[in-house]
């Protein structure tokens, strides 16, 4: 049996550490004297040695694939709230590096009128009340993300009309609105006469 040099290398140093080359003698060849305690240690810097020859291995960052990351859009409103007719200009933008173009959109404006495929569309809101305009992207994959605003429409009032937050602070404090006049005691008022 031939055995290779490393072979040779591992068994020896598999011997050293455990006795040295008496445990190997054959019975023709008479047992050598145990080696003292300083040579026995000898081995183990042979062995360090060898393991500081191969340089020790270092964790390597896997490559980058070229593959975008999640569909990711975020949509944008330029007015939030306003008075009927209240017309807004929404917006839709995917973050870069996220999805696989091309991408499509469809805008729900939330008060049931037509959708809209446009990517920036501009919407009328003919009245009042609280509306959520969401858009959905898809991306060439059929990858999907979706995101959406509130919009707030109030009920116009005439040219020179008083809202009710102006009215409440024109009236001096503890003074009762003259339409409610006679209606104290339904309305709670716990004054003293």
């Amino acid at each position: 049996m031939k055995l290779s040099s490393h072979s040779v290398l591992a068994l020896t140093l598999s011997l050293l550490a455990v006795g040295g080359f008496g445990a190997c003698a054959s019975e023709d060849q008479p047992k050598a004297a145990p080696a003292p305690a300083a040579e026995k240690q000898a081995p183990a810097a042979v062995a360090d040695t060898a393991e500081e020859a191969t340089p020790p291995k270092t964790f390597e960052e896997p490559d980058q694939t070229g593959e975008p990351g999640a569909l990711t859009a975020f949509a944008d409103v330029d007015e939030s709230i306003g008075d009927v007719p209240h017309t807004v200009k929404l917006d839709v933008d995917v973050i870069d590096g996220t999805g696989n173009p091309p991408f499509t959109y469809v805008w729900d404006f939330g008060d049931a009128t037509e959708f809209s495929t446009e990517k920036a569309p501009t919407h009328t809101y003919k009245i009042p009340g609280s509306f959520r305009a969401s858009v959905i992207v898809t991306d060439a994959k059929g990858e999907i993300d979706q995101d959406y605003f509130d919009i707030s429409v109030n009920e116009s009032l005439p040219p020179g009309a008083i809202t009710p937050e102006q009215l409440m602070e024109m009236m001096p404090p503890g003074e009762i609105a003259p339409e409610l006049k006679g209606m104290e005691g339904a309305i709670g008022d716990k004054r003293a006469p």
